[in-house]
Formats: structure tokens, sequence, C-alpha cells
């Protein structure tokens, strides 16, 4: 008997400045020491907040990661709210201090910016740097990714590669570069589909399979195994990001892949 695999949940874990390490998800909300004069808050679940008090002369760096299976929303000093998703970690100043406002990214995120021309915000991910011009934006760097992606939102913003020429994206433009090729722009991307897993979706527009896999991998916290060649089958369609594994199984099922559950481990057959 294969025991049912939930969905992920809001569950992630802090590193503060001292390196204490600290537990966050639904049931658990423990009293965070303040960061560097600064207050730390739970205001809800899957929620963190920094409020910036008195002004610290040391600069106090906080790391919050989501396991797989995870996810987690964070409010920066500064106001910019921001969407951790699953198996991703992001690296921040507790408080905002000089001539700019950046953290670290590694997997996924969507940020909505609060906007500082005097402070630029600049968001340091896959060996580019992304910077706000009044901006709301997703960046995809996952490790196992062939492809990084960063989607403008809303307004624009600026993608600085390391040797590369600096690109202004305008809404519905996609930056993509793999680790040693050009950096590209793909115009008219479909940006529901890019955040509906901030949405509470999981989304595929014409989705190559390992891609959808890689996606369900990640927010299960469950392994692919192939035992032949990789499907060719496209999907496209939406599904509930908090249904059971086994429903996701089922509608692959369905649409003609041969798959299997045993435990944590997803087979996928010829």
């Amino acid at each position: 008997v294969t025991a049912p695999v939930p969905p992920g949940s809001n569950k992630a874990w802090l590193v503060l400045g001292d390196g204490q390490r600290v537990t966050l998800d639904s049931l658990n909300k423990p009293a965070i020491p303040s960061q560097g004069g600064v207050q730390v808050l739970q205001p809800g679940s899957g929620l963190l907040t920094y409020t910036e008090g008195k002004e610290s002369e040391t600069i106090v760096y906080n790391t919050i990661t989501t396991p797989r299976g995870g996810q987690y929303q964070l409010v920066l000093a500064d106001g910019t709210r921001v969407w951790l998703n699953a198996a991703s970690s992001l690296r921040f100043p507790t408080a905002f201090q000089g001539s700019e406002r950046k953290v670290e990214l590694t997997g996924e995120a969507y940020f909505e910016v609060k906007h500082n021309s005097a402070q630029p915000f600049r968001v340091a991910a896959g060996g580019h740097v992304i910077e706000d011009i009044g901006t709301s934006f997703n960046i995809n760097t996952y490790d196992d990714e062939p492809v990084a992606r960063i989607t403008l939102i809303e307004e624009s913003a600026r993608v600085t590669g390391t040797g590369k020429r600096n690109v202004t994206l305008k809404p519905g433009q996609q930056s993509q570069w793999q680790s040693e090729g050009e950096t590209t722009i793909a115009d008219n991307v479909d940006m529901e589909d890019v955040i509906a897993w901030k949405n509470g979706q999981i989304s595929f527009a014409n989705e190559d399979f390992p891609s959808l896999m890689r996606q369900i991998a990640r927010w299960y916290d469950v392994n692919i195994h192939y035992t032949g060649a990789v499907p060719k089958t496209r999907f496209f369609g939406i599904l509930n990001r908090n249904i059971y594994l086994s429903s996701i199984l089922e509608y692959l099922q369905k649409n003609g892949a041969h798959i299997r559950q045993e435990g944590k481990d997803i087979i996928v057959s010829p």
C-alpha cells in the first residue's frame, strides 16, 4: 500500500545573523529576536515580516530557505514583498543601508518591489543581477532547469549578466539564458502561467513532460525515475496546487502517461 502524498505547505527555516536556525511552519510561530534593530513578526501562516526600528551600525543578514514541498512569503524591511517557491533560498539584510538594496536568490521567487529610485532594489540570481524600475517580476533559476528565466509582470526591470549586455524588460517579456549561452528575450510570455505557482496553481501551457515532472517533484517532495525514453507528450491545463499527488498522477495517466508510484518514487515508463 502506497501512502497518499499530500501537497506542499507553508514551511521554511530561517537562519539568523548569529547562525541560529528557526523552524517556520503553519503550526509553529516561535518568537524571533530582533535582528539588527529590526523587529521580526509572523502575522499569519506562511508570512514573515521585517519592520524597521532603530538603525544599527552593523548590517545583519538573514537567510530563509524552503525545502521541497514548502513555500513562504516574506515582507522585507523596505516593504518589498517576496513569494518564495519550493526548494528556494533568499539571503537578505534585515535593514537596507547605503546606495542599494541587494538580495541573493537561488531557486524561484516572485517579487513585488517597493520602488525607491534613490536606493535601487537588486536581486543577484544565477549569475545575473535584476534591478527594479518600479517592478513586479518572477525569477526562476533552479539548478535542475536547463534555462533560467526572468519574467517581467509590471513596469520595467534591468537585467545584467556577467560579461553580457544589459537588457531592459517590458511587461510580458522574459529574459532566458543557459549556463554557457547568450541571453535571449522572449516576447508575449503567458504571465499567468509563469506565476501560477504563486496563486496556488500548477499550470502547464504546452509544457514538456520533464519540465512538468520537475515542478511536481519540487512541490510534492518526490523523486522522478525514467525506465526508458522520456515521453514526448506535451500538456495543457491548470490544476489546483493543493490537491494530493494521486490526483495529479491520475490526470497524467488519463492523458497518455505511464506512471506508477512507489512511496516517494514516481516511475515513468515508455
